[in-house]
């Protein structure tokens, strides 16, 4: 039997055999192993999860399905890869592909996360979705971001890195406002302006 809660926010987990058909995995055994993407059951068989449409598209076992939605438990999505709720009580995110946009003020002021890598998919940061969110370092894999709304970083005092390319069209307004230890930053060339106070009191640029 595999317990409750007993491998829980385990970022190191990427797979998984099961080596008896008879083993009993109760809820929540693996909620939030965001890694973890294939599993083998006891018959042998092998499924796989990279993208939350995977969840939809592919037939799991009810059991293969349930671990796998349980890993992926803190990304609350609607239909169109739009993520409206997630737990910031977590030191390191790495987002699912299928995450099209984190909508506003999901992270905000969310005093645990460190770290967070975004998916390929990720294109759109939304209004304050990760203000005062005093710990934040870093945002990995930002390359394809293509909006990042008003304050969405302000008061980011932590945040150091976020690697951004010419894919960035749009900055809000105080965007990345009073983040005093960001050392440096990418503009991309296919930015029309950039918008007031974006980088005001960013100290270390």
């Amino acid at each position: 039997m595999v317990c409750s809660w007993a491998f829980a926010g385990n970022l190191k987990i990427r797979e998984l055999k099961i080596k008896n058909a008879r083993t009993s995995i109760e809820e929540l055994a693996f909620r939030n192993c965001m890694n973890l993407y294939r599993i083998e059951d006891g018959k042998g068989e092998v499924y796989e999860f990279h993208q939350m449409s995977d969840l939809d598209n592919k037939s799991y076992p009810p059991i293969i399905k349930r671990i796998f939605e349980e890993c992926v438990n803190c990304f609350k999505l609607d239909e169109t890869g739009k993520m409206h709720e997630s737990t910031g009580n977590i030191k390191n995110i790495i987002l699912k592909e299928g995450i099209v946009e984190i909508a506003d003020q999901v992270y905000q002021e969310c005093h645990l996360l460190e770290n967070i890598t975004l998916a390929d998919s990720t294109m759109v940061i939304g209004k304050s979705a990760f203000e005062n969110g005093k710990w934040l370092q870093a945002v990995n894999n930002a390359e394809n971001l293509k909006v990042i709304g008003s304050q969405a970083f302000s008061g980011c005092q932590s945040l150091k890195t976020i690697n951004l390319s010419d894919a960035l069209t749009w900055l809000g307004k105080r965007c990345f406002e009073h983040c005093c230890s960001l050392e440096e930053i990418y503009i991309s060339s296919n930015l029309e302006k950039i918008p007031a106070r974006a980088f005001f009191r960013c100290k270390s640029l």
